[in-house]
Order: C-alpha cells, then sequence, then structure tokens
C-alpha cells in the first residue's frame, strides 16, 4: 500500500512539470518577442525635450541603424498609455509581416504594418495600419483600451514618426467592424464621398469624442481583430492628422 501512495506525488510532480513545460512553450514567443523590441528601442531611439500630461517626449530616431535591420521599415508608431511603440513596416506582399517581425523573421506576433500599396510619407487621405491582437496586449492588443470612453479622454493622441518629420494624430472614433467593407476603403469617387466617410466613421464610435474631421484632413486608421467575436470581426481606432512637424535624423 505505500508503494501506491508513494505513486501519487510523482505522477503529480510529473503533470506539474509537463504543464509547466507546455505553459513556457505557449508563451516564450511573447516573452522573447517583448525582449527584442525593448532591445531595439534602446538602441535606436532616445528620448528628449519635456514630457506632456500624457507622457509623451520628442523622440529623436537613429533611422540609419534602424533600417540597416530591415529596410521595409518606414516609420516608428507610439500610442501614449498603451503598449503600443513599435517599428512600422511596408509590406511587399500583401499581409507579409502578418506573421514576420521587423527583421522579417517568422514570428507569430506578426509586425505592425501597412500594405504594399500605402504611401511611405503618410500623405494618403486614409492610411490603415495593422496589427496583432495579442492576449499579453503586445502588438495592438491593448488598443482596447480605447473601448472606454475614460481611456481616450487621458490619451487622445498618436504619434507617426517618420525620417524627415513626426505626424501628432487625434483619435476621434474607435468601435468593432467587418473586415474589409467600407471603414477600410481608402479610395474615393470624390470630396463629397470623402467628407461623408468621415462622418461615417465618427457616427459609428461607441462614443462622442466631439471631433469630425474636416475636408481637407487626412485619417490614420488602426486596425486589429476583435475581442470576443466573429473571425472577420475587426476593431479599429480612427485618428486625424492634426501636427506634421520636421523631426530629426
Amino acid at each position: 500500500m505505500r508503494k501506491r501512495h508513494n505513486i501519487v506525488p510523482i505522477f503529480l510532480l510529473i503533470m506539474a512539470l509537463i504543464f509547466t513545460v507546455l505553459a513556457v512553450r505557449e508563451y516564450l514567443p511573447y516573452w522573447t518577442n517583448a525582449l527584442k523590441m525593448e532591445q531595439i528601442k534602446k538602441e535606436i531611439r532616445q528620448s528628449g525635450g519635456k514630457g506632456s500630461k500624457e507622457e509623451h517626449k520628442e523622440r529623436t530616431i537613429n533611422w540609419k541603424k534602424l533600417h540597416k535591420m530591415n529596410q521595409d521599415i518606414i516609420a516608428w508608431i507610439e500610442v501614449p498609455g498603451t503598449k503600443v511603440d513599435y517599428p512600422v513596416l511596408k509590406c511587399k506582399r500583401w499581409n507579409e509581416y502578418l506573421s514576420r517581425d521587423y527583421r522579417g523573421n517568422k514570428n507569430i506576433l506578426g509586425s505592425i504594418f501597412v500594405q504594399p500599396d500605402t504611401a511611405e510619407d503618410f500623405s494618403d487621405q486614409h492610411t490603415v495600419v495593422y496589427g496583432h491582437n495579442m492576449r499579453d496586449k503586445q502588438m495592438f492588443g491593448s488598443l482596447h483600451n480605447y473601448e472606454a470612453k475614460k481611456f481616450w479622454k487621458k490619451h487622445k493622441n498618436v504619434y507617426i514618426y517618420l525620417p524627415d518629420r513626426t505626424i501628432k494624430a487625434r483619435i476621434y472614433s474607435t468601435y468593432d467592424c467587418i473586415d474589409m467593407t467600407e471603414t477600410f476603403y481608402t479610395e474615393y469617387p470624390d470630396e463629397a464621398s470623402w467628407q461623408e466617410w468621415k462622418v461615417m466613421t465618427a457616427e459609428k464610435s461607441y462614443y462622442d469624442t466631439g471631433i469630425i474631421p474636416k475636408e481637407k484632413d487626412n485619417v490614420l486608421t488602426l486596425s486589429t481583430c476583435s475581442n470576443g467575436r466573429g473571425r472577420s470581426s475587426r476593431y479599429v481606432v480612427h485618428c486625424v492628422f492634426q501636427i506634421a512637424e520636421e523631426g530629426r535624423e
């Protein structure tokens, strides 16, 4: 009988070790990616100037070093108050960086990216930037914080750093929608249609921000997967360009 009793703790220990190994295997890509991103930030990004109320500081980026890592990196995106602080890559093929990291290596977390037909200087009327909705909030996972108006009130701005300037954009709308529908249109037959689209996106918002883009305003859309909805559902955050300032190398 004693031998049978001794088997139980051994069995439980083995099962615990198995579950630990499985957990490490599942979360290792997340941990590894987080460490890599912190390293790249230290290597190419420096902060300077005074912080604002939302803890944003003027940045200088070593673009030469960044482009040595990957020529497909066209920008850097930062959303203060969230985990969004990443390089932005331009795909040569549709969704190329959906499952590749900033160096082009295969990675389940993918990258923050734009599609091949996107203007690298973000001069398009409507620019869509994509990123995965990761369970640990990496990539665009933390954008879901904007489902609460209370969070938006404290963190309204998005910053796009380019080699020659910095774009500041103000969030004006956020909601869930279906992929490939009118929310994702990037071409419009005329100015009237373009303005109607902006009004439509403002009206779809989960809460009123009091902002509707004007006729000449460009729009930035951040897109990720929805929480607890169908596979074709997407969560979007729309931003209107406010400031484009000259950047520094």
